[in-house]
């Protein structure tokens, strides 16, 4: 079976790279964006299975992420929020939400609870 297409959003490089080192021990294929316009792009032209996206970002939120996914079934199944101001994605209809600082174990978790794993 193919692996799970994930795509990580996330405006600070270090963090992008420590989850996609993370996550790949789940056996995904991880996509990265650093902004919310590549992430936009990205998801314009490719199917994934699940969208992590941190929240403030200067160009597009990631609350805009949710709302384009939702707006244009079959790009994306599942979007989980990241922000380490909570309240901001409360009332939102995310997946999951992490707050940061996270627990690495927590985000392969998460992840593999919302069929992020399938083999």
């Amino acid at each position: 079976m193919n692996k799970s297409r994930i795509l990580i959003i996330d405006d600070e490089k270090p963090i992008l790279t420590l989850l996609k080192m993370q996550l790949g021990k789940l056996n995904l294929d991880v996509a990265m964006a650093l902004s919310g316009k590549e992430a936009v792009e990205k998801l314009e032209h490719e199917v994934y299975d699940l969208v992590l996206t941190d929240i403030n970002m200067p160009d597009i939120s990631g609350i805009d992420i949710l709302n384009f996914v939702k707006s244009k079934p079959g790009i994306c199944t599942r979007v989980i929020g990241m922000s380490a101001t909570p309240w901001v994605m409360a009332g939102h209809d995310f997946d999951a939400t992490l707050v940061k600082p996270f627990d690495l174990n927590t985000i392969q978790r998460v992840v593999a609870s919302l069929g992020g794993n399938r083999m």
